[in-house]
């Protein structure tokens, strides 16, 4: 499992079912040049709807964001004794 977590405060309440649109951002008050486009989390969705999975973004317990792709690992067939 891929997870990308963070110690910072978190996302706002309101923000964890916008997270993974393109150009969300938490904090509409901060200059570009201070943050990002709002691309990375939609990209991550990007790459996990293209493999049959998601991506989930929230809060942690205790505080921090938590960022993470579930893809789904094809069944591997069976291998023969060795």
């Amino acid at each position: 499992m891929i997870e990308v977590r963070d110690r910072g405060p978190g996302f706002p309440p309101s923000f964890p079912p916008h997270a993974l649109e393109r150009f969300a951002r938490p904090d509409l008050g901060r200059a570009r040049d201070a943050g990002g486009a709002g691309l990375g989390l939609s990209i991550v969705q990007a790459i996990a709807d293209a493999h049959g999975g998601r991506a989930v973004a929230g809060n942690r317990d205790g505080g921090g964001a938590v960022a993470r792709p579930e893809i789904p690992c094809p069944p591997q067939p069976p291998q023969p004794p060795r």
